[in-house]
């Protein structure tokens, strides 16, 4: 028996000396030290020892060298999860996989988007090898990257942030940054070096969209707006690039995007924007502010991807094309049968995806993740193997309590899944409704609210009108032009799988509607048309009745430390349960997500008072401040922060269903409510107008900041308000700020 090195073992080039080495009968069997994984060509070479141990048959007759001897891969994939985890003593969570590449077939290198880390991991499960914290290169410290794709070019490395706005649509200067780093040894020792970064790229991105560099018109892809303050990221009309790769000849690095979905108009085509790479990191622009440099562009490719982004993109190591990971721009949704689809794709921007059969979603159905890493693939063959990665933060893992990424570091994991890259895949059924808002037949549809289709897959504006019927004489009540679709002020908007029709006016309360729509208003992605509704009975549904609450804000108070507050009487006779109300200073936002939630279980007991913390989340504090008892009811909207009172402001206060229950407006400027309520100017008490741009007691008369401005005790139907004074109606002064006074928790 010769010593195991004198084989040696390819693995799609990489070189591989066995760990063990058996003979029996005929029979050679050599040790690999890992698992072999999605391997395109695996070869054998043997070199005969001149001397000592060598194979040979009993006779004494040496077996003759070989080389490169090609092996047969019999390997099938089951999709079975491979579970990864930490590296031991990380401090550094490693949940949320965003981006990976190979290193060789038995390792590869993986990023996580809530950390500033990369990790070397063995491709077929267990703990990382090692990190390394790349964060120390950059100029924000132990901020959030926000990590999202990753390639290389040889032994050179790119990966980057999103370049997006946080889910809460705030701009983050943090996510800003390309890097580049240099790749040295191999494997689980790999060693890296960082070379540069440049934090521009957003900033030359837009211009270059506001300027027409691309040729197809100033603002065609809608940068500008998608990646203004208050617009979230992860939507059609977001701003969020998922994917990098290199063009095909070497010369440009390609960023996909998750979001914006182009152009304007349709908002179903995914984007690759090409940057060249000779001058990518020599220009002078580093910070996110710098504007004084151009990057060169190269043509942007829009990509039909059954209306979904690009969550990743890999090149083939064999030099067949792209695999791309093709998801929607928002979240998942249940009505859609294929949210995340296998495209393969040979480069050409001429060239359209070819979809792919294997089915992505239930090997995410029991983790809830999502599918936003490829390793490298071999080949793009229909039984090739890809190993894809899934985005675990959120997942709750068996035995835990908390979402993986709330966990310890130690505690924190992540999947992976090898399938098959699947057989050619033809759309050609027809699109339709999986769900809508309302159902139909459903009879308590909110006045105020779109009617909203949700279908089965990505669709596109067809052509036609689609109208909305009055039940009780079949007249029609609103059109909605799909030619008009997306356009600013149309009623029709069409985002992914769901198509949104806002009736220009609030619809009435307790009355009973039908839908009609010709086959072709609605089409998917590939020209399969949706046939549409037909008669009064296919989509019918009635609007609920007006609801009536016995609640007022009975105080409200925009000034006073630690935190502006707000009372809600309830003078009726039952108790009322606030489970999942909200609440806003803005009459229109209901679906704001900065609207205060109140959680589960929240009541206001008959003839009770709850006062409500807008913009603080210690209670405790708020207490001490105004001395209130254990027996004063509070509560913290469930979310977090509220939105926060200012000068001339208002309390609108919805139920669950998004209509208003009660409201106090302290500004001077009458408010539609987005349920089409109107909310007026508060009545002051001594019957003059509310004062202009003022803190709440100001508004109605008070004469300090920090005064509430409270109910004066005489009417439910036409409250009047006045400022707080001590020994008045249960006003007193905070205890340690006299310039504060109210009566949180009293009952007048």
């Amino acid at each position: 028996m010769p010593a195991a090195g004198a084989f040696s073992i390819q693995v799609d080039g990489s070189t591989e000396q066995p760990n063990s080495l058996s003979i029996s009968g005929n029979t050679v069997t050599l040790g690999l030290p890992a698992l072999v994984v999605c391997a395109n060509r695996v070869q054998i070479s043997y070199a005969a020892p001149s001397t000592g141990a060598a194979i040979q048959d009993i006779a004494g007759n040496k077996a003759a060298s070989f080389n490169q001897m090609t092996a047969t891969v019999s390997t099938t994939p089951n999709s079975n999860a491979i579970t990864y985890t930490p590296n031991a003593g990380t401090v550094f969570g490693s949940s949320d996989t965003s981006g990976a590449t190979a290193l060789d077939p038995f390792t590869m290198l993986v990023g996580d988007d809530e950390s500033n880390v990369l990790r070397i991991y063995p491709r077929m499960g267990g703990a990382a090898y090692a990190e390394w914290d790349y964060g120390l290169n950059l100029p924000i410290g132990n901020d959030e990257l926000d990590f999202e794709s990753m390639t290389r070019r040889g032994n050179t490395l790119y990966f980057m942030s999103s370049l997006s706005n946080k889910s809460s649509g705030a701009t983050d200067p943090n996510r800003a940054y390309l890097i580049e780093a240099t790749l040295n040894g191999s494997g689980s020792t790999t060693q890296f070096t960082y070379v540069a970064n440049r934090g521009d790229l957003k900033t030359q991105l837009v211009n270059w969209d506001v300027n027409n560099g691309h040729g197809l018109g100033a603002n065609y892809f809608g940068f500008a707006n998608s990646i203004a303050n208050g617009v979230a990221p992860e939507q059609v009309n977001g701003f969020s690039i998922e994917g990098l790769s290199i063009s095909p000849d070497g010369q440009y690095l390609w960023l996909g995007f998750r979001a914006p979905q182009v152009d304007t108009a349709t908002r179903n085509k995914a984007l690759i924007v090409p940057i060249k790479l000779d001058t990518l990191m020599t220009a002078a622009a580093i910070t996110p502010t710098d504007t004084n440099t151009t990057l060169d562009f190269g043509p942007p490719i829009q990509l039909n991807l059954g209306g979904r982004g690009i969550r990743s993109i890999s090149q083939a190591s064999d030099g067949s094309g792209y695999l791309i990971i093709a998801g929607p721009s928002g979240s998942a949704s249940t009505a859609v049968t294929n949210d995340f689809r296998l495209y393969t794709w040979d480069g050409n921007p001429s060239d359209a995806p070819v979809a792919r059969s294997t089915a992505l979603d239930p090997l995410l159905a029991t983790t809830g993740g999502s599918f936003e890493s490829s390793v490298s693939p071999s080949s793009l063959n229909s039984t090739a193997c890809v190993q894809l990665l899934q985005d675990n933060g959120d997942t709750l893992w068996p035995g835990q309590t908390q979402a993986s990424k709330k966990l310890t570091p130690a505690d924190q994991q992540f999947q992976g899944n090898v399938v098959q890259v699947g057989t050619v895949f033809t759309q050609s059924a027809a699109p339709f409704v999986a769900a809508s808002t309302p159902s139909n037949g459903a009879s308590n549809m909110l006045a105020s609210s779109p009617i909203v289709l949700q279908f089965d897959r990505g669709v596109t504006a067809g052509s036609g009108i689609i109208q909305l019927h009055l039940a009780s004489d079949n007249s029609v009540v609103q059109t909605f032009d799909m030619s008009t679709a997306n356009q600013t002020g149309s009623t029709v908007t069409v985002a992914y799988n769901t198509v949104t029709l806002k009736p220009s006016a609030n619809l009435s309360y307790n009355t009973a509607y039908y839908l009609t729509a010709p086959s072709g208003a609605i089409m998917d992605n590939h020209n399969n048309a949706w046939v549409g509704f037909s008669g009064s009975s296919a989509f019918a549904f009635t609007t609920a009745a007006k609801v009536s609450y016995s609640l007022i804000i009975s105080e409200v108070n925009s000034n006073a430390s630690p935190a502006d507050f707000f009372e809600i009487y309830n003078y009726g006779t039952t108790a009322v349960d606030l489970s999942n109300w909200r609440w806003s200073d803005n009459a229109a936002s209901f679906t704001n997500n900065s609207d205060g939630i109140f959680a589960s279980g929240t009541q206001i007991p008959a003839g009770g008072v709850l006062v409500v913390e807008s913009d603080s989340t210690d209670d405790a504090a708020f207490r001490s401040a105004w001395n209130l008892s254990n027996s004063v009811a509070t509560a913290i909207p469930s979310n977090g922060t509220g939105p926060g009172l200012g000068k001339g402001d208002a309390v609108v206060l919805f139920d669950a269903n998004g209509q208003v229950a009660a409201y106090m407006n302290y500004g001077t400027t009458a408010l539609i409510a987005s349920d089409g309520t109107p909310i007026p100017s508060a009545t002051r008490a001594d019957n003059q107008t509310i004062s202009s741009s003022q803190h709440a007691g100001p508004a109605v008369g008070a004469t300090g900041n920090g005064v509430s401005a409270v109910w004066n005790d005489l009417s439910t139907s036409t409250p009047a308000y006045q400022g707080a004074v001590v020994g008045t109606l249960g006003g007193f002064a905070q205890p340690g700020n006299s310039a504060n006074i109210g009566s949180p928790g009293v009952v007048n």
